[in-house]
């Protein structure tokens, strides 16, 4: 059955300082868990420990709701990819210690921030089952993963759950471009990688679904947040349920697919 994870990156938001960049993922996470739980569809969300501790009874509420947690790091200004291997290594474990404590369960995912995670054997060695780090397609300053792989794979005895763009010209379909070209784009994307596959994995963040008209960022990095951003979002979650899909966390797809 063709299923979709709806996943989020839960995060203090780089484009406002102080307290602001925490205050504003939380308004953002509420309406995401509001729109996920009027429809009764659970999603994975990529949590950094900063944030957690931060909100602890909101990090413990979406997961006993049954929604999967995830980490995301320490922080969002973290690169672990670029950092020593010890270095990655101690924050990586420590925010993980983090968020099991706050939802007293073992978290099995791992997203870096910027999607630059630091070696697979650092996650394996931490206690990682999976990674959805990798976006195989090419952002100019990011990566070029084009010829990467589109499938789930194993390196270094971690799962790599990759994030979905359409078959051939890679086309990405998450948080940016979704925003920016419409819901008619992400369709098409959508119905385009449901014919080579049967999974998209698709990520948001909470800031997403917040007016970001006063964020010190670019205007495509807030063009079409808050409520055009909610509408557009309800819009294609409804038109998936339309077309038959299941919602799924990464976990779960993972394990129903002899993966953990």
């Amino acid at each position: 059955m063709k299923t979709v994870m709806l996943t989020f990156d839960i995060e203090e938001c780089d484009f406002f300082t102080g307290d602001d960049k925490f205050t504003i993922s939380k308004q953002g996470t509420e309406t995401i868990l509001n729109i996920l739980d009027k429809r009764k569809i659970k999603g994975t969300f990529f949590v950094t420990s900063a944030f957690a501790l931060k909100y602890k009874k909101l990090i413990s509420d979406i997961y006993k709701s049954g929604h999967e947690i995830a980490s995301h790091g320490h922080t969002h200004e973290h690169d672990y990819g670029d950092m020593t291997g010890n270095a990655a290594y101690n924050y990586i474990i420590n925010s993980k210690k983090i968020i099991e404590k706050i939802i007293n369960a073992k978290i099995f995912g791992f997203r870096a921030p910027r999607l630059h995670p630091p070696n697979y054997n650092i996650l394996k060695s931490i206690g990682f089952e999976y990674d959805s780090s990798y976006h195989p397609t090419y952002v100019p300053g990011r990566y070029n993963n084009f010829l990467g792989n589109r499938n789930i794979h194993d390196i270094d005895g971690v799962k790599i759950v990759p994030i979905s763009v359409t078959p051939y010209v890679r086309l990405p379909l998450s948080w940016f471009w979704f925003r920016n070209i419409g819901l008619n784009y992400a369709k098409y994307c959508t119905t385009s990688i449901f014919k080579k596959g049967g999974f998209l994995n698709i990520y948001f963040h909470p800031w997403d679904f917040v007016d970001m008209s006063k964020a010190d960022c670019g205007g495509m990095i807030k063009r079409n947040t808050g409520s055009i951003m909610i509408d557009m979002f309800s819009r294609y979650i409804d038109w998936l349920s339309g077309i038959g899909v299941k919602f799924d966390t990464i976990k779960n797809y993972i394990g129903d697919n002899n993966g953990l």
